[in-house]
């Protein structure tokens, strides 16, 4: 079976009113409006610009296409609306960018035969991607909150902030920021299992220890080295699948902090540590202990007979929920 892997992130969604005045740091004030406003915003937007294909054109070079929403979040199987509306409690869409396609070409595999692309003159080439976006709520306050399937060539989630250009009011504004963490230690100090923790580092190669993993003692036969610029050590601690192998969640902190100053005391570079944590009732999800952004690695299954779309919704979808307690734990 072929598959494919991806890296979905995840943001939140904003929407602003400028003000045209200034505050006292110099910045544009500007008013923070209802998830409500925006819905019925976006609403309005999708009715006017939509064509027969679900999708529309803004800034340009980018598009946007609806492939469908849905009411109910709990249920992958409820994409089943063809327009969205102020009931819609998500949309699942496409975002692509205009690619011009002078450096590619097609080739045969067992001859090497190359042909050109072909296009008809009101066509151009596109990169895309996919996004779900959702109207949730956290603590009774309406949110919006998005997964985005990053792929390198096709645009970044940040784009769709330029579509507010087709509302009813220039002074509308759209900010997409990632739901992030001010402690990423705080998340696992929550979590019930924890089944691994890893570290990785850059060692300067001169390093003492650097010199000692690579098993040569001897100074003049380190010498015979050139051109070394670091050495890159990876530290796993792991338990059997689905088991907790720390009884203390407080030595979290205690492994941290003596990682942390390691790192600094030896210089190191590329610093990492993370671990895999879950709660009874939800999948093992890995978490960093520095990098405060939440993201998701994902292997999509490649089936011909299989809709792709809705294998990279499926696995979009299960991703999203997998954390969604974390995420709304942690909007703006």
């Amino acid at each position: 079976m072929s598959t494919k892997t991806g890296t979905i992130y995840f943001y939140q969604l904003q929407f602003f009113k400028n003000l045209h005045s200034k505050k006292a740091d110099g910045t544009f004030a500007r008013e923070l409006l209802s998830t409500n406003e925006f819905k019925s915003e976006f609403n309005n937007l999708l009715k006017k610009n939509l064509n027969n294909f679900n999708s529309l054109s803004f800034a340009d070079e980018f598009s946007f296409e609806l492939i469908g929403t849905g009411n109910n979040i709990n249920n992958i199987q409820s994409l089943d609306e063809e327009e969205f509306t102020l009931n819609s409690s998500f949309l699942f869409g496409k975002i692509g960018r205009m690619k011009d396609i002078f450096n590619f070409q097609r080739r045969n595999k067992k001859t090497l035969e190359t042909n050109n692309i072909e296009k008809e003159i009101d066509e151009f080439f596109e990169c895309y991607t996919y996004f779900y976006m959702f109207f949730e709520e956290n603590n009774n306050k309406p949110v919006v909150t998005i997964a985005f399937l990053r792929s390198q060539a096709a645009p970044n989630i940040r784009c769709l902030k330029l579509i507010s250009k087709l509302m009813s009011n220039p002074d509308y504004i759209i900010e997409i920021e990632p739901i992030t963490t001010e402690d990423g230690l705080a998340v696992l100090m929550n979590k019930r299992i924890i089944n691994s923790i890893n570290y990785s580092v850059a060692l300067p190669s001169d390093d003492e220890l650097a010199k000692s993993i690579y098993g040569i003692n001897d100074e003049d036969l380190f010498d015979a080295f050139c051109n070394l610029s670091s050495l890159n050590m990876t530290l796993s601690l792991r338990g059997p699948k689905g088991k907790n192998i720390i009884n203390d969640k407080k030595s979290l902190k205690i492994i941290f902090d003596k990682l942390s100053s390691f790192s600094k005391e030896k210089n190191a570079k590329k610093v990492s540590t993370s671990a895999n944590a879950k709660n009874e009732d939800e999948k093992m999800i890995e978490y960093n202990f520095l990098d405060n952004t939440f993201i998701s690695k994902a292997t999509f299954n490649i089936i011909p007979t299989v809709n792709w779309e809705d294998t990279v919704r499926n696995e979009m979808h299960g991703h999203y929920m997998n954390l969604r307690n974390d995420l709304l734990n942690f909007v703006r």
